[in-house]
């Protein structure tokens, strides 16, 4: 049985709390999320990769840079719906807390440093010994456990967007500003989306703002232009052109790029 504690969060079809496991005289962070037959789908899926990080190499150092799933119940609320409940290790906080402590101005190099050294072992994990990619890398994705001022330990949390490398589960995915071009133009996508949404990451948690921030509006002609579009310019001018054979790839390269 399990005795509620505090609410850690939420998202879209999902709420995260901190509980006590009476039995096993542990803490524990149950996600639970409505389980009706919209979401089946998604949240057999989300299981289905829990399951196969659980299962995974025993032995890789970088195992532990990923939130394991200790065990899943359904629970009835006593209404038409059930809800899939996981539950998981607990951690302090994410790493858009500590972002947000040091008032969105950088949380300092050697930090930055730490904590991206850990994403990237942890997504070298997921890709090559679970091929899983996750998907939606950002700061609330990331769990932070400080010692002091030092960084104590780094997991990366949440697949409910994710897929495995060799089968892709939907197009849209990944949180606006992390967003890879591929993504952007739905185009073919792999573990390298992961490592792009790091990058995005790696610059906001050193400078406090984001590296792309697209926004719709009109240009001078007054045409109206699109997040995407936006998006990709923004990219383009900052990095330089995005290769031929890369946005040729996505179904939509022609509503962004001439020959």
């Amino acid at each position: 049985s399990f005795t509620v504690k505090r609410k850690l969060g939420s998202g879209g079809f999902s709420t995260v709390w901190l509980c006590e496991q009476a039995n096993m005289n542990r803490s524990v962070a149950i996600k639970i999320g409505i389980y009706n037959e919209d979401l089946r789908s998604a949240i057999m899926d989300e299981m289905a990769l829990l399951n196969c990080i659980r299962n995974a190499d025993a032995s890789d150092p970088h195992r532990d840079k990923v939130v394991q799933l200790l065990e899943h119940f359904t629970h009835s609320s006593g209404t038409t719906r059930d809800h899939m409940c996981f539950v998981f290790e607990p951690l302090e906080s994410d790493l858009f807390d500590l972002m947000r402590r040091s008032n969105h101005t950088g949380i300092g190099v050697e930090k930055v440093k730490t904590v991206i050294r850990s994403v990237l072992e942890g997504l070298n994990f997921l890709h090559i010994k679970c091929q899983i990619i996750h998907m939606d890398i950002k700061p609330e994705n990331i769990l932070v456990t400080m010692d002091s001022d030092k960084v104590k330990q780094v997991k990366i949390a949440d697949l409910g967007n994710g897929c495995y490398t060799y089968h892709h589960f939907m197009d849209q995915i990944q949180t606006r500003e992390y967003k890879s071009p591929e993504v952007m133009i739905l185009g073919d996508y792999n573990s390298n989306a992961d490592i792009w949404s790091t990058a995005c990451m790696a610059f906001e948690c050193a400078i406090g703002g984001y590296l792309f921030q697209p926004i719709e509006g009109t240009d001078e002609k007054g045409k109206p232009y699109t997040l995407e579009a936006d998006h990709l310019a923004k990219i383009t001018i900052r990095l330089g052109p995005i290769p031929c054979d890369v946005y040729k790839t996505g179904k939509h390269w022609d509503k962004y790029f001439n020959e």
